[in-house]
């Protein structure tokens, strides 16, 4: 901290707070050398858990018995908290004594498990002023993990989501539409605030492409436009709350189970339990299947921040406040006995549970499975223990709950499982013929695939966004294929709407705006939605 930020005080405070406004950190983990320990941690360990460290510590490469797994959800979970208790929050401080927001991210925060890249998603973002998602290496690297960053933010209350953009993407591909197709995707997973990683102030020397500058002839001419696209959707999703029916709980703790050096096995946030489908749950669900969602982290869960009854949860934040009602358990081995037991009041209350592949059968504790074991069984009549079963299995109780077990995360059975427990969503969106025909937007991303590696017909998806804010509700639907989209949407609400179009500026009324009353009484407002290729629109209502 002496050595860089107070540099800058010393050279440039006056300009703190009014020229200068935010900072930034890029890459802060230990992204290479996975086995990256502190001594402390040993102390932290005991004191917590009333164990030995130095037993345990033989569960970070071999398996030690029936102790492994909670000993690894132990050790990885307290590396992440003192991550997110170094760095980040030293940062932190330091801007809060300058009237700064810092801004950063860690390595990696995209992959399929962040365990052996920095530790975990909501530790890690819990003391930065501003979440950054790293949305670099070429389209569509890793945007099934972006709804991790900005969900961290919806727990932890922040109101600014900022995604480093653009970075390490070749120049074939980065043409204009790239520039609207990325910032469409990236806002429709919660972004609100873009950082262009490619703005180098000498042309001639850039070390990664691609030059965001008028500079560069491909891109000048539409320079422009963008920045007014960009400015004007930014600021419409900027504070307020997003509104999304459904948490998918994030299995960290299977994860970090799971995890062992050594091993042999893919490395640099490759390595996942066979089954794990919790980002591939996530892209169907907001490119296919078209319902927002937010990650529920099993630790934060079991505090005050959330409160179940009449099967909702809310989480209970000043600003960023949501109500869920249904739960995705993604495939995860491992789960905190503690989750699961606000999980089984959860649908007590009459809570709607939807799981994939894999129930958990062991406790994220020490020595509780055979009670994670009772209340898997209890939730959903299945024994975990046993194979899983092949076909789908339902269970309910007279309080209204229901919990649906599917063997695989398959988007024609997820969309029916949802649409079964989710009657009445915010938003229906209907199929969208054009984009059917084209395969769009094909099998989902598990976080590695690039540009070059897709077909030319699986380019982006049509999907949307929705926020509250000073008595408005906001919608934004972006359409980052290279189809048109014509369809029907559905909104919650008697609504009466305006046309907001971010590319021209131009306001008007909603045009063709029908509302329906289903049988419980729910009134909502459909609209025909009709967007060009790689275009967007906000939707304002009243």
């Amino acid at each position: 901290m002496k050595m860089t930020y107070d540099q800058y005080a010393e050279r440039f405070e006056p300009y703190f707070g009014n020229t200068i406004t935010k900072t930034f950190f890029d890459d802060v983990g230990y992204y290479g050398i996975e086995n990256y320990w502190n001594p402390e941690l040993s102390g932290l360990f005991e004191k917590r858990y009333g164990k030995k460290a130095a037993l345990y510590y033989p569960a970070l490469w071999y398996d030690i018995g029936p102790e492994t797994d909670a000993a690894r959800v132990a050790l990885f979970g307290l590396r992440a908290e003192a991550m997110g208790d170094g760095f980040p929050l030293c940062v932190a401080e330091w801007c809060d004594r300058y009237g700064l927001q810092s801004m950063g991210h860690p390595p990696g925060n995209y992959e399929p498990t962040t365990v052996d890249m920095y530790g975990d998603p909501f530790k890690f973002y819990r003391h930065v002023h501003i979440p950054l998602m790293d949305a670099i290496h070429g389209y569509p690297y890793g945007r099934p993990g972006f709804k991790l960053i900005s969900s961290a933010a919806d727990a932890f209350d922040k109101q600014l989501v900022g995604a480093e953009i653009y970075g390490n993407y070749s120049d074939r591909e980065t043409d204009s539409a790239m520039l609207y197709r990325v910032a469409m995707e990236v806002m429709a997973r919660g972004v609100n605030f873009l950082v262009p990683h490619g703005m180098w102030y000498e042309p001639d020397t850039v070390k990664i492409p691609p030059l965001i500058a008028h500079y560069n002839p491909r891109l000048a001419p539409a320079l422009p436009g963008y920045n007014d696209f960009a400015g004007r959707s930014t600021f419409l999703l900027q504070g307020g709350r997003r509104v999304a029916d459904i948490a998918l709980l994030f299995p960290i703790q299977s994860l970090e189970a799971w995890y062992a050096w050594e091993t042999g096995r893919p490395r640099c946030g490759k390595d996942v339990p066979p089954g794990t489908d919790y980002n591939r749950i996530g892209d169907l669900l907001t490119g296919q299947i078209r319902q927002d969602f937010t990650f529920l982290h099993p630790e934060d869960f079991v505090t005050d921040k959330y409160q179940i009854g009449n099967g909702q949860i809310k989480l209970n934040t000043p600003s960023t406040g949501q109500t869920y009602k249904l739960l995705i358990m993604p495939s995860g081995k491992v789960l905190s006995v503690e989750t699961l037991r606000k999980i089984r009041d959860y649908y007590r209350s009459g809570g709607k549970i939807l799981a994939t592949n894999l129930l958990p059968s062991r406790s994220a504790e020490f020595g509780q499975d055979a009670e994670a074991v009772a209340l898997v069984r209890e939730i959903f009549g299945i024994d975990p223990e046993a194979p899983m079963p092949a076909r789908q299995v339902s269970s309910s109780n007279e309080n209204g709950g229901k919990t649906i077990f599917l063997p695989q995360a398959e988007s024609t059975a997820l969309a029916a499982a949802i649409d079964s427990l989710l009657p009445d969503p915010d938003v229906r969106v209907d199929p969208v013929e054009t984009l059917a025909a084209a395969g769009l937007p094909g099998q989902p991303l598990l976080g590695v695939e690039r540009f070059r590696d897709l077909p030319a017909d699986e380019l982006g998806m049509f999907s949307y966004i929705h926020k509250q804010k000073e008595g408005q509700d906001i919608y934004l639907f972006a359409n980052s294929t290279d189809k048109p989209v014509d369809t029907q949407v559905s909104l919650k609400g008697k609504l009466k709407l305006e046309k907001w179009n971010p590319h021209t500026g131009t306001i008007g009324k909603w045009e063709d705006v029908e509302y329906d009353r289903h049988a419980d009484g729910t009134i909502y407002t459909r609209i025909r939605l009709t967007l060009e290729p790689v275009s967007a629109v906000f939707a304002i209502g009243k």
